[in-house]
This record gives structure tokens, C-alpha cells and sequence, in this order.
């Protein structure tokens, strides 16, 4: 089963961030959507509380490409490619981006076709944190806040 072809959808998320340097765990929840654009690119876009109060978005480019998911930042103050994921032998998939002194070290698994997680080690000089991610697929009768919509 290629999870790929099923990833457009809309998800509820929760994360985690162990920010080992600082010695603080921070979470967060939200929404995501992922629409299909067409031509095997699909725009993904997320909100979140952080801690409960504030709130934060961010949006990437996904481009497919066989077993190949392409990651562009979408974001307009970072360009080009963060990761590309090859799930060609299994559901789990792994790459890491480069920025500065920093190490992004991504993980991407799929745990069903309605479910996905993420897990990020950020390793830099003043950095060392991991970042998990889960995302549960809403059901298709299921409101999620309005600014899903964009």
C-alpha cells in the first residue's frame, strides 16, 4: 500500500518538544490539512496552541514522486527542499536537513492509513531537542477550527 496516495485530508495533531538544552518539555495541539493540488503536490498547513494560549502555524510543499515525498518549506522566509522521504522499502522513512550548524534529523512513519507520526532530533551547537508528532485522520463528518479552511 503506497500511504502516500492517502495523506490529503484533514487531521487533528499533538506535540511534544523535549528541549533538552533548556530543560523544558513544551506542548502542542492542533489541526492540519493537506490538499491535493494536482500534479502530485499537495499543500500541507497546520495550526496550533502552544502550551494552550498561543498560537502558531506553518506550511510546507509536498510533492510526491513515486515512493518519494518531497518536503518544501512554504513558508516564504526559507527556500527550497527540507527533506525528501523514500518509502520505498517500508512505512517508515528517514532524511536529515542541514541548516547552519544544525542537524534536523526527520522521521516520518506511517502507523495506519488514518495515522502518521513525525519525530525530529535537532542537534546543533546551541541546540538539542526531539520533536514528536502524532496525527489522527478527523472523520469526515467532524468540524475542525475555521482557519482549516484556507
Amino acid at each position: 500500500m503506497n500511504y502516500l496516495d492517502e495523506l490529503p485530508g484533514r487531521y487533528h495533531l499533538e506535540r511534544m518538544v523535549d528541549d533538552y538544552g533548556n530543560e523544558k518539555t513544551t506542548t502542542m495541539i492542533g489541526t492540519c490539512f493537506i490538499k491535493d493540488l494536482g500534479d502530485g503536490q499537495l499543500a500541507y498547513r497546520e495550526d496550533v496552541k502552544i502550551e494552550g494560549d498561543r498560537m502558531a502555524f506553518r506550511e510546507f510543499t509536498y510533492k510526491l514522486d513515486g515512493s518519494k515525498l518531497h518536503v518544501e518549506f512554504a513558508d516564504n522566509h526559507r527556500d527550497g527542499e527540507y527533506v525528501c522521504l523514500d518509502f520505498s522499502d517500508n512505512p517508515v522513512a528517514m532524511a536529515d536537513h542541514h541548516c547552519g550548524d544544525d542537524i534536523y534529523a526527520h522521521e516520518m512513519a506511517f502507523l495506519s492509513a488514518k495515522n502518521w507520526s513525525t519525530r525530529v532530533s535537532v542537534r546543533g551547537p546551541e541546540k538539542h531537542m526531539v520533536i514528536r508528532t502524532t496525527y489522527y485522520r478527523a472523520k469526515d463528518d467532524e468540524q475542525l477550527d475555521d482557519a482549516q479552511a484556507t
